[in-house]
């Protein structure tokens, strides 16, 4: 089977996500293509195994699209092309999924991380360093953890573990500095608050809390260490609809003001359509300002 640069190109976005819709496969590419002929393509890509796939048929009352992943042959064509395994990572071999509301929730995430690709390319000065997903798994001594997964202390206790969707370093060329971002995308299932004790971990409240005491401790400093040298990071915050973002910015007015402005939040819509636009608001119910992620 003969590889054009286009191929090559959805080759390592399936490295680098794990899985593919047809859709978001085009919106890899640079220049647009039909969605018949990347169809074809991804199916003929399957067929010859380069590539499996599942999906494709009704989940309960919704369409499920066909979802792509990468399989080893394909990995080998992808680093024998053109990219060096320092850059693309080693092989994550995926077992064919069944579609759960949970696929759902990581296709999702992959158009809010497809629209952060999109948007960086018209940015000549800056460039995506690392990305971190939490559905990839790694090993941390004799356990195999989530990518992002980290302890707000130096213990492993369930209560203190803190797993973002996704983190990234966006890198500058102008001035050589590094951010580091995480990303936690809301589909509107998770309680604001709690008024049951026991679930009080499960609401985005004790969330954030979480986040406060992160970034107060300056422990995400020595996880991603290999990365930059990050005495900050931006939580973006992307959730249903923009009446859901004030809600829960009035729930978090108890937290420290200091730290207001290492939150932004926003609707999935809005970050899909352009991640860079500046209608981001940060986490103060009384900054009526909006913002980039860049600012």
């Amino acid at each position: 089977m003969t590889f054009t640069e286009d191929d090559i190109e959805v080759l390592f976005y399936l490295q680098r996500y794990g899985f593919l819709t047809i859709r978001q496969a085009i919106r890899t590419l640079d220049k647009g293509r039909s969605y018949q002929n990347m169809a074809r393509r991804l199916k003929s890509m399957a067929d010859q195994g380069y590539l499996g796939a599942f999906g494709g048929h009704k989940f309960g009352f919704a369409n499920v699209p066909k979802v792509y992943f990468l399989r080893e042959q394909g990995y080998g064509v992808l680093s024998e092309n053109r990219f060096e395994a320092e850059y693309i990572g080693e092989f994550r071999k995926r077992k064919k999924p069944a579609w759960t509301p949970q696929t759902m929730h990581r296709m999702n995430l992959v158009e809010v991380l497809l629209s952060l690709e999109i948007g960086i390319r018209s940015i000549d000065f800056l460039d995506i360093a690392r990305i971190f997903l939490d559905y990839n798994r790694t090993k941390v001594g004799s356990r195999v953890v989530c990518e992002t997964t980290d302890f707000l202390d130096s213990g492993s206790a369930v209560g203190s573990k803190i797993v973002p969707d996704a983190a990234f370093v966006i890198r500058s060329s102008r001035t050589e500095a590094k951010t580091l971002f995480f990303v936690e995308l809301d589909r509107g299932t998770e309680g604001i608050v709690s008024r049951i004790e026991a679930n009080a971990d499960r609401s985005l409240v004790n969330k954030f809390e979480k986040y406060e005491r992160y970034l107060g401790s300056g422990k995400f400093a020595d996880k991603y260490r290999e990365w930059g040298d990050f005495d900050s990071f931006v939580l973006l915050f992307v959730t249903t609809t923009a009446a859901r973002v004030d809600n829960i910015r009035h729930k978090l007015t108890g937290l420290n003001e200091d730290y207001h402005e290492y939150y932004l939040f926003n609707t999935f819509e809005s970050v899909v359509e352009n991640f860079f636009r500046e209608d981001w608001k940060n986490r103060s119910m009384t900054d009526n300002s909006l913002y980039s992620v860049l600012s």
